[in-house]
């Protein structure tokens, strides 16, 4: 049967990743043996499974119960001695864990898509997308970045409703659009539905063909994250997020304060994207720079906002929405951008 040999794969690595470390998740465990030194952003951290310190009776792995497959429930389910693992099909991909019964992985309902293609440099906005459009204030010209100026801004919460998969779960889980079948057989998606029309847009953004000279990976876990921003910049770096303490109802004025500070211009980008579980879209940027900005807005909300300027925009698209709001050409000037929270830039120190 696939799914209970597909669980019993992730078992045999779990038992390996768990047997060192049931205080902390293999993810956290993970950054803190490659980036010793650097903080994680809180929106990364809040994505962490919180793994309580478990006692004795909970610390062997040796004691392998049993794997089920429930057919009218659509789950499976492992139990180890105290640490079980149950996979319902159908959702959202949830991490969580339990002081009594150790790490569980649960589906739920997916969310609903946000617009995270504005990032994209193939994006292709429609004609009347600029008027109607909340955040076209998201692109602005370099020259525009100094304190006074405003921007008609929304700042929501963007972040993953559901937690980060352990590596050792995430590489088992066919990404790819040869296995789209199975993706959504796994999943219990039908085929024809708004979900499967999101996850297959995303992995074809995902094998798609990226600028000249960038190299960029979609990344299925934390670790994979980690791994392909250091494989470019070095483990000596900063990772950083917008910084929001207050959401926005609405789109309010937001004018930028006193200290805009240049991050660097060696810098990775990771942009959440829309999937059934958290997915990264991670490229190393050329001829870019990171900024951290101060911005005010009308009701007093303060946040420390990234902004990413490309210094070359000759190879987007002609009609990205970008240069339709700005009213440029592609490659004429700098084109900035604030980046919701959800999006994680690495920058070398």
């Amino acid at each position: 049967m696939l799914y209970p040999k597909f669980i019993w794969l992730a078992f045999l690595r779990l038992d390996l990743v768990l047997r060192e470390s049931l205080a902390a998740s293999p993810s956290q465990d993970y950054w803190r043996s490659v980036l010793p030194d650097t903080p994680m952003p809180k929106v990364l951290h809040e994505l962490l499974p919180t793994v309580p310190t478990l006692d004795n009776n909970h610390t062997s792995l040796t004691n392998y119960t049993g794997l089920s497959y429930n057919q009218s429930a659509m789950s499976i389910g492992i139990n180890l001695g105290g640490i079980g693992i149950t996979l319902g099909l159908g959702g959202l991909v949830s991490v969580s864990w339990s002081p009594f019964s150790g790490p569980n992985i649960t589906l739920l309902p997916p969310s609903s898509p946000g617009d995270d293609s504005l990032f994209s440099y193939k994006y292709a906005a429609i004609k009347t997308q600029p008027r109607s459009n909340t955040n076209i204030s998201l692109f602005f010209k370099e020259k525009d970045m100094f304190p006074g100026k405003k921007f008609n801004l929304c700042f929501i919460k963007t972040t993953p409703k559901t937690k980060l998969i352990p590596r050792q779960i995430a590489d088992l889980i066919p990404f790819s659009s040869t296995k789209f079948s199975e993706i959504l057989k796994l999943f219990s998606v039908e085929s024809n539905s708004t979900n499967a029309d999101i996850m297959s847009r995303t992995i074809e953004e995902c094998e798609a063909e990226g600028l000249e000279g960038e190299e960029k990976n979609c990344a299925t876990s934390l670790e994979a994250q980690v791994d392909f921003s250091t494989s470019h910049l070095g483990k000596y770096v900063r990772v950083l997020t917008t910084e929001v303490d207050k959401y926005d109802k609405e789109q309010q004025e937001y004018i930028i304060g006193q200290g805009v500070k240049i991050l660097g211009e060696k810098i990775v980008v990771c942009h959440a994207k829309n999937y059934i579980y958290p997915i990264y879209y991670c490229h190393n940027m050329h001829q870019a720079k990171a900024y951290m900005v101060s911005l005010i807005g009308a009701d007093h909300n303060t946040l420390k906002a990234i902004a990413i300027c490309h210094l070359d925009t000759s190879k987007w698209n002609p009609i990205h929405l970008a240069f339709q709001v700005l009213k440029v050409k592609p490659g004429t000037i700098p084109i900035c951008h604030f980046l919701p929270e959800s999006h994680i830039v690495w920058v070398a120190k």
